[in-house]
């Protein structure tokens, strides 16, 4: 997360994932390019990412047990102080197409607006430091129960 320079305003997640789009020189996009893109805040999208599938109302078998050990394995790094979530190889490596993520970045903005008013960052006393360890624990224990 960018704090403000000079009273200018931090960027919001949709600029940061543009921004990485625009430096991005290939057609695809690696989720590599994604965690150094967003530092700490690829935590965020990689919790948003693996939880997706549980809002789904229906109750699919197995599938807390499939997305629970990727969750406590998230949430331990949160809790050691990693800067950015370690992701294997062979998964930093696949990516998404450039124009797909602008495309998406535009029709969230367009749609979602907003939602940027009300989530914006606040609380820094439980966003940084001691209590991100206290979250990530937490997240390791929900986890794994």
């Amino acid at each position: 997360m960018r704090l403000r320079v000079n009273g200018e305003k931090p960027k919001s997640v949709l600029d940061a994932l543009r921004d990485i789009a625009h430096a991005t020189t290939g057609e695809r996009i690696s989720i590599d390019a994604f965690s150094r893109g967003l530092g700490r805040r690829s935590y965020g999208l990689l919790l948003l990412t693996l939880n997706l599938l549980n809002l789904i109302p229906l109750p699919l078998p197995l599938l807390s047990i499939i997305f629970g050990f990727p969750l406590a394995l998230v949430g331990l790094q949160l809790a050691l102080g990693l800067e950015r979530p370690w992701v294997p190889s062979f998964l930093r490596r696949r990516g998404i197409k450039k124009i797909e993520m602008l495309h998406f970045c535009d029709q969230v903005d367009k749609s979602y607006s907003w939602v940027h008013r009300l989530i914006h960052p606040r609380l820094p006393v439980v966003t940084r430091g001691a209590a991100v360890r206290l979250i990530g624990f937490v997240l390791v224990t929900s986890a794994v129960v």
